[in-house]
């Protein structure tokens, strides 16, 4: 089983999102998953195990992205998050719709996705 687009990755006050896994891993250093600094989750709140090549020099590592769970046991969490983090840019003077607050999971990521794009 493979995550559902998009995938949402990172750290607790900066985070990121993906339309594919090869984004994400292209984009994330494999220094800092050893550090352990990121966490990720897919569309359904699957948690997301990110990994690193061990058997290499970690500045030559490849980053891995794969599910954690088959089940989305932490969707909550996530549309937990995404409300603190699109909030968070809302006070800073992002345009980012009033909703938030009461909008599902997957309206939150589209949120969150026209803001990257932006």
């Amino acid at each position: 089983m493979k995550p559902k687009l998009p995938i949402v990755v990172g750290e607790p006050n900066d985070w990121e999102i993906y339309t594919s896994v090869e984004d994400a891993k292209c984009s994330i250093e494999a220094i800092d998953v050893k550090d352990e600094v990121y966490v990720g989750y897919d569309a359904e709140g699957r948690l997301l195990k990110i990994d690193f090549e061990k058997n290499v020099e970690i500045e030559l590592a490849r980053v891995s992205i794969s599910l954690a769970e088959e089940e989305p046991n932490h969707s909550e969490e996530l549309g937990k998050i995404l409300r603190n983090y699109l909030g968070s840019l809302k006070n800073k003077g992002h345009h980012i719709p009033n909703n938030i607050n009461s909008a599902k999971l997957n309206e939150l990521l589209d949120i969150f996705l026209k803001f990257s794009k932006k």
